[in-house]
């Protein structure tokens, strides 16, 4: 018997617990490695969405905050 496939919640979770967070500082200073990028594709979260109507954080890429002004 296998064990069954992660939920895509869990999925996220355990892609940013075991591989985006433990890399951000360097990630940041140097770029992101090629390593953590093949994760990310084989993660299975990767170009997932949700419905337009989801609640979401207020600081969405679809609301960006208002440029300054220069």
């Amino acid at each position: 018997m296998t064990a069954p496939a992660p939920t895509l919640i869990e999925a996220a979770r355990r892609l940013a617990d075991e591989v985006l967070a433990p890399g951000a500082g360097s990630a940041d200073r140097e770029g992101v490695p090629l390593a953590t990028i093949a994760e990310v594709k084989r993660s299975g979260v990767l170009g997932v969405s949700g419905p337009a109507a989801a609640p979401t954080c207020g600081r969405c890429v679809a609301d960006p905050p208002p440029r300054p002004q220069t």
